[in-house]
């Protein structure tokens, strides 16, 4: 009974304190526990950079946003305690920030943001890195190669050029692809879904463990695999010669024709799509 007292005197007066530090700094100030009671400060900073080739994201807790403008520059919008460091060397631009997720009992706390401008027609060697509980966004962006993770994020890319390679990792995240052109890439989804519309696929591979795959007004050119564990694979006006189709556990739809198992049409052709579930129907429309 003695203990519960003194807990709840102890977290009395913390409020009070955060609310004194709330109302002196017009809520711009947050009072944070991790590892103890800290003050935190929200943070907002916008830097402009000199020009890079290379870009590695190693992010916690930042929703990241990369788009085209007038300049090469970051926006920071966040908190002092958990900012991100900026490091330039050369051709090469790194952005990372130690993992800081604390109990907030005071004032809401701002919601962690990362805008990195590139300007318009600039075409980047590489982007990659490591982001958790991150979601990112893309508004157009070309570049040669791709190398990224998302754990506990979604991925939301539009006008996106990779012309060389990629490897895109997702794990408990959805992905929406719009309006984009890739080569050569390899994305693998672990719980998600994933939507492409209006995209050019040259080769890669599409693959999903749990969760659907959507693919609106796709051109598939090469050889493109499409491969789903557990959902459906579903494919509207797709733009390619052939098909390759196969499913140990469900149905399978081409056009106006139907079965289970396998259905092929134009197989060998230079140009097809190869799809294959394991639990789940494949279903392609004109």
């Amino acid at each position: 009974m003695k203990k519960t007292i003194i807990i709840g005197a102890v977290m009395t007066a913390i409020g009070l304190f955060a609310t004194l530090i709330g109302l002196a700094s017009g809520a711009s100030t947050d009072l944070v526990w991790q590892n103890g009671v800290k003050i935190d400060k929200a943070y907002h900073s916008t830097n402009q950079l000199k020009q890079f080739k290379n870009l590695t994201l190693n992010t916690n807790n930042y929703d990241v946003t990369v788009q085209t403008g007038t300049r090469f520059q970051v926006e920071i919008t966040g908190s002092k305690l958990s900012k991100p460091v900026i490091t330039q060397d050369g051709d090469n631009l790194t952005i990372s920030n130690k993992d800081f997720d604390p109990v907030n009992i005071g004032f809401g706390r701002v919601s962690p943001k990362l805008i990195i401008t590139v300007p318009t027609d600039t075409q980047l060697e590489t982007i990659k890195g490591n982001l958790a509980t991150s979601d990112l966004t893309i508004n157009t962006l070309q570049v040669k190669q791709a190398q990224l993770e998302l754990d506990n994020g979604s991925l939301d890319a539009h006008n996106l050029t990779i012309s060389d390679s990629g490897r895109l990792a997702l794990n408990n995240g959805d992905a929406e692809i719009k309006n984009s052109n890739l080569s050569n890439v390899s994305l693998k989804m672990k719980n998600g879904a994933t939507e492409f519309d209006n995209n050019t696929l040259t080769n890669g591979s599409y693959e999903s463990s749990n969760g659907s795959q959507e693919f609106d007004d796709v051109t598939f050119k090469s050889v493109v695999n499409v491969k789903n564990r557990n959902g459906k694979i579903e494919m509207d006006s797709p733009i390619t010669d052939g098909y390759q189709l196969s499913s140990a556990n469900g149905k399978i739809q081409l056009f106006d024709r139907q079965t289970s198992h396998q259905l092929n049409e134009n197989e060998t052709a230079a140009n097809r799509i190869v799809a294959n579930t394991r639990n789940g129907k494949i279903e392609i429309d004109d």
